[in-house]
């Protein structure tokens, strides 16, 4: 073996070794960056989940607290009670009640949705 078969044996080994010492770094480095990151998003899910518990609990309590007592839909049919029978029987021929129900249900809806921050 002449010396410069030796040179690129022993330059081959170092470039080897190097890109051993890569490889192990390589690897860990990535190992270490996806188990970072799926603990960002465990914790992240985590977080969440107890914001949307938290914010149900709070629309649930601020709709028992201030729409149920409203009691809108007694007081809706007491009104329509109140309307002559040929006047009822037109507006339910053209379908208002069921209109006015589904817009009432929208704006309770878009009030309710505008107290919890993440459904906007």
């Amino acid at each position: 073996m002449n010396m410069l078969q030796w040179f690129f044996h022993f330059s081959d080994a170092i470039m080897q070794g190097i890109q051993l010492i890569l490889d192990f770094l390589y690897d860990n480095t990535v190992g270490v960056l996806k188990g970072l990151c799926l603990y960002y998003l465990k914790i992240s899910a985590v977080f969440i989940y107890i914001k949307m518990h938290v914010a149900l609990e709070l629309a649930v309590d601020l709709f028992d607290a201030y729409i149920a007592p409203i009691d809108l839909k007694g007081e809706v049919n007491e009104a329509w009670l109140l309307l002559p029978t040929e006047i009822r029987s037109f507006l339910c021929f053209l379908r208002l009640p069921d209109a006015i129900s589904l817009i009432l249900s929208a704006y309770i809806l878009r009030v309710m949705r505008a107290m919890i921050p993440f459904l906007r």
